[in-house]
């Protein structure tokens, strides 16, 4: 049995200055590691690191390296529009051909699906890297698709040695931070010449023929979130766009923060690309400050219709039917995710609650929607709590005006539940001093100031108002709300940016 060892330096797109140098020390040492011991080694540099060597114009002193693809921004392939999936691996091809080596077999580090042989046949990739639990094996084989076959080498993750004599190759997966160990431990372990993909290619011919585990992983609410915004935004980006409009979208789509278990940093970081993206597509179509748009969509696929309200500024999504959930609420220019906190997202334009503090669910409908130069509205209506709730939102630059009409409710306390990403917050009332949420806090007044991550947040109330507010996990939940009962009439502001 052969080896390969596979390193593998992967600062994600949202990886720090900091990060990248430390990811380029990395590499430079697995060169030396390799050419001092004289074995060959197969190395896959993330596509932000692929891109730093290039600028800076490094081109590597190489041994007997064999460079490995993931795809630009490392998304899964499986559950990315083919068109992304083409998109990643050719500007990932072109990063590695900027500082002077040549693609090769592409790793694919997500679940399997039968369109990939498909889906790389125009890519130039003759070899897939698939993880032994997903072939079954640490046999070489191949997989077919119509009449498309690509010889598939197994992965693994453990440094041990084969149980039993059989010829073929499995590529060992290695982090890279002591390679010179790992380059001994391998070669001990495995007691044969170590060769790359390409050498062992071409001596020998795979047979045997495998039927990959097509089990997909399982979503939850925050995954399913990001993957429809990145789905929306995918597969209605031109055909052409900006270099930069691109490694913004491939940014979005990294594998890695699209899981279940994803790190709070990945996710809010692929929410910020996704909507830097879909600002500089803005910007390459030309459309100026003062257009809209407003959608009524299924926009998350459950049968349900949506509305997404696009500004210059602004993105919106709104489920009515979810008491006016607001599934997304981004900055563009700032490229914020402004209701997207470490393990939740969304928040209520429409929380209703009774006089003992019994949640009330209002779920509402869609009257109107409205566009106009450089604004956009939107009106909803509901029936909860013995009354009815009518809800006007208007939203203009970076500010949102939400205008209920209420008749014949119970009493009971209603308005907004903001979650706002703002990292370590401080809150201020009518002009006060600056108090930080560090516990739930009942406050009371017309105008609330809050701030956090260099960045603030202003809530108006032409009305006397109560705001309840409490730390969270990356920013804070803000309930504006009123006590009602019977009729009335109540408006409040939210600027994104009140500087």
């Amino acid at each position: 049995m052969h080896a390969c060892p596979l390193f593998a330096v992967d600062p994600s797109p949202f990886a720090s200055p900091d990060a990248l140098d430390a990811g380029i020390r990395r590499f430079e040492t697995i060169l030396d590691a390799a050419r001092s011991a004289a074995v060959p080694v197969a190395i896959h540099l993330s596509g932000p690191l692929l891109s730093e060597l290039a600028n800076r114009k490094i081109e590597p002193d190489l041994g007997r390296v064999e460079w490995v693809r993931t795809g630009w921004g490392a998304p899964d392939l499986t559950s990315v529009p083919e068109g992304v999936a083409t998109m990643a691996l050719g500007h990932e091809a072109e990063a590695m051909r900027r500082i002077g080596v040549e693609p090769g077999a592409l790793w694919v580090r997500g679940w399997w699906d039968r369109r990939i042989p498909q889906l790389v046949s125009g890519a130039g990739i003759d070899c897939l890297l698939l993880h032994e639990g997903v072939i079954g094996d640490r046999i070489p084989g191949v997989v077919a698709f119509l009449d498309k076959i690509l010889p598939v080498i197994p992965v693994t993750g453990h440094t041990t040695g084969p149980d039993d004599a059989r010829d073929g190759l499995v590529m060992v997966a290695l982090d890279g931070s002591r390679p010179e160990e790992d380059i001994d431990r391998v070669r001990t372990a495995y007691r044969s010449a170590l060769m790359t993909p390409g050498e062992y290619l071409r001596n020998h011919r795979p047979t045997g023929r495998y039927a990959p585990s097509t089990e997909a992983p399982v979503e939850d609410r925050e995954s399913a979130k990001l993957r429809r915004k990145m789905v929306r935004l995918a597969t209605r980006t031109p055909d052409k766009i900006s270099p930069a409009a691109a490694e913004a979208l491939l940014a979005g789509c990294h594998g890695p923060a699209h899981t279940r278990s994803a790190d709070p940093s990945l996710r809010v970081g692929a929410h910020a690309a996704l909507i830097r993206a879909r600002r500089l597509i803005d910007t390459d179509r030309r459309r100026g400050d003062e257009w809209s748009r407003v959608s009524r969509i299924d926009w998350d696929a459950d049968g349900i219709e949506e509305v997404q309200i696009e500004l210059p500024r602004l993105s919106l999504v709104i489920d009515p039917e979810a008491e006016a959930e607001l599934v997304a609420l981004d900055d563009k220019s700032a490229g914020w995710p402004a209701n997207v906190l470490d393990d939740q997202s969304g928040g209520s334009l429409c929380r209703l609650a009774t006089a003992g503090d019994e949640q009330v669910s209002v779920a509402m409908s869609i009257e109107s929607v409205e566009e106009g130069k450089g604004y956009a509205g939107l009106s909803l209506q509901g029936e909860a709590h013995g009354g009815d709730v009518r809800l006007r939102l208007r939203a203009a630059s970076a500010s949102l005006t939400l205008g209920f009409q209420l008749e014949g409710l119970e009493a009971g306390r209603l308005g907004p539940e903001l979650f706002l990403a703002l990292g370590d917050t401080q809150v201020r009332v009518d002009g006060s001093e600056w108090a930080t949420v560090d516990d739930s806090m009942p406050l009371s007044g017309h105008r609330f100031r809050l701030q956090g991550n260099d960045r603030q947040v202003l809530i108006s109330s032409l009305t006397p108002a109560d705001l309840f507010i409490m730390p969270a996990p990356g920013g804070v939940v803000a309930w504006l709300n009123w006590a009602v009962e019977g009729a009335a009439t109540h408006e409040v502001s939210i600027d994104l940016d009140p500087s």
